[in-house]
């Protein structure tokens, strides 16, 4: 199977390292473009806070933060990956109640959130929050350099013969992808070998 990835961020990376480890022959397009997502997102990796009406959401997220921990192991580089803990604040402490309540659903699927406890003066664990603040602290919660994943994920790939390309990409009707060079590069437009029909995937 042959399949165009286009981006190199986060996403796109793990597509490429994942699609390769199944055999693929993978392409990445990136236009190298300053500023994207992986570059600009925190790395907070707690999943049990967010979306509490989107179940399907949440399974993905919640099983991506599970498989961290052997990530690191297989990639077997330093990706910024720590379990740090999260403090919820809020100014009213009946404002956390409803996250409370959700994190206490969420746990017996997910016990690896750790033991959630209320914190009376979250500035003594983060001085430059405010005195005034209530919190909550998920103690399993974890952080991430960005950057870092997607640069072991893309080697990772690269290593298993994966193919990146600097340019815009273009899906034609026919399904071949044609890759031009960005303003100030050379001209002119570089075809990769045409998709089979199956494998028009793209992230």
């Amino acid at each position: 199977m042959r399949v165009v990835v286009i981006g190199s961020g986060i996403v796109g990376a793990g597509a490429a390292y994942y699609l390769t480890g199944r055999g693929a022959d993978v392409t990445v397009v990136d236009g190298g473009y300053q500023g994207e997502a992986t570059q600009a997102g925190a790395g907070i990796v707690c999943p049990w806070v967010d979306h509490p009406e989107d179940d399907d959401w949440y399974r993905l997220t919640r099983e991506g933060a599970r498989h961290y921990p052997d990530l690191v192991e297989t990639l077997g580089e330093d990706i910024g990956y720590a379990k740090v803990g999260a403090l919820l604040v809020a100014e009213d402490p009946a404002d956390l109640e409803p996250v409370r309540a959700l994190l206490h659903r969420r746990y017996p699927d997910a016990p690896e959130m750790g033991d959630i406890t209320d914190v009376a003066a979250p500035a003594e664990l983060f001085p430059p929050l405010s005195d005034t603040l209530s919190a909550l602290l998920v103690p399993g919660a974890a952080r991430v350099d960005g950057c870092s994943v997607r640069d072991a994920l893309l080697n990772a790939a690269v290593a298993r013969g994966a193919e990146v390309r600097t340019g815009a990409a273009r899906l034609t009707p026919e399904g071949e992808v044609l890759v031009h060079a960005l303003v100030g590069a050379a001209p002119g437009e570089r075809p990769v070998a045409p998709l089979q029909p199956l494998s028009r995937r793209h992230s």
